[in-house]
């Protein structure tokens, strides 16, 4: 089990560490995508909370919080099966179950050690190094790729026309 912090209501939740990857795949990937690629996300996810809980512990009272914004985004079962359809509700947590259950155990690690597993939905067609992005020493099992297939993400970039004196102003 971890203890989970619920940041909006500053309660500690202690739960089942795969229970909680669950939560957490549904909250980073939509559960439409492949298996393998939820499986990536599980596998992903788990390594990125126990390097959390071994190496760099950010609150006093728990292992990790909730928030994405400080370590990584998290939903509840009630709170995702809400959100999806009523007829895919059932499939959808089944299909991320599965994911997680067939990663059970599997994490990421560098020299023996979990590596501090970053991840992200879009690399705008290449990954950077961490250290010019989050500071630090770097990790040498992090380093630059290129990475194809995301020439479609529209939501990621927008146009505006502007004059020179609006863009002056």
């Amino acid at each position: 089990t971890i203890k989970l912090l619920h940041q909006d209501t500053d309660q500690v939740e202690e739960i089942n560490l795969d229970e909680y990857i669950a939560n957490v795949v549904s909250a980073e990937m939509p559960a439409t995508y492949d298996i393998e690629a939820l499986k990536a996300q599980a596998i992903v996810a788990r390594t990125y909370t126990i390097y959390k809980i071994t190496t760099s512990k950010k609150h006093e009272q728990a292992d990790i919080c909730d928030e994405s914004t400080c370590c990584q985004a998290w939903i509840s079962k009630e709170d995702r099966l809400k959100r999806w359809d009523t007829e895919k509700r059932i499939s959808n947590w089944n299909k991320i179950l599965q994911a997680v259950n067939q990663t059970a155990g599997k994490i990421i690690t560098y020299e023996g050690k979990p590596i501090n597993a970053f991840f992200h939905s879009n690399s705008g067609g290449k990954t950077e190094v961490p250290f010019y992005v989050w500071g630090g020493t770097g990790y040498p099992y992090l380093q630059v790729v290129e990475t194809s297939g995301e020439e479609n993400y529209s939501q990621y970039s927008s146009e505006a026309k502007f004059t020179k004196e609006e863009f002056i102003e």
